[in-house]
């Protein structure tokens, strides 16, 4: 479960991130470019799956990934300073059984 200070931290982010695009709304085409930048990236993240892996990922899994990411980005960035280095500490020990397992 996501700790109520990250998931507050991750929405003032987002929030601001919508504020920037209300404020920019005049440079309607600069999110042309980030909306084709995001869809040859997926393409291609896709045509590697497909080609050199010989899978694709299901959308289930597209979609975790555009939640769960952020969250660790910011929990990685935290862990860095120092938070909750308990939980850093547990994490880190369960961490090679949890792969071993796969």
């Amino acid at each position: 479960m996501i700790d109520p200070q990250v998931a507050a931290l991750i929405a003032i982010f987002c929030f601001q991130v919508l504020i920037a695009w209300i404020h920019t709304h005049y440079m309607e085409y600069v999110w042309w470019l980030v909306i084709a930048g995001q869809v040859a990236g997926w393409g291609g993240q896709a045509m590697g799956h497909i080609l050199f892996e010989r899978r694709f990922d299901p959308v289930t899994d597209i979609v975790a990934a555009l939640i769960l990411n952020p969250a660790l980005l910011v929990y990685t960035l935290l862990f860095k300073v120092g938070y909750r280095a308990e939980l850093k500490r547990q994490i880190d020990a369960d961490v090679p059984q949890l792969l071993a397992n796969l």
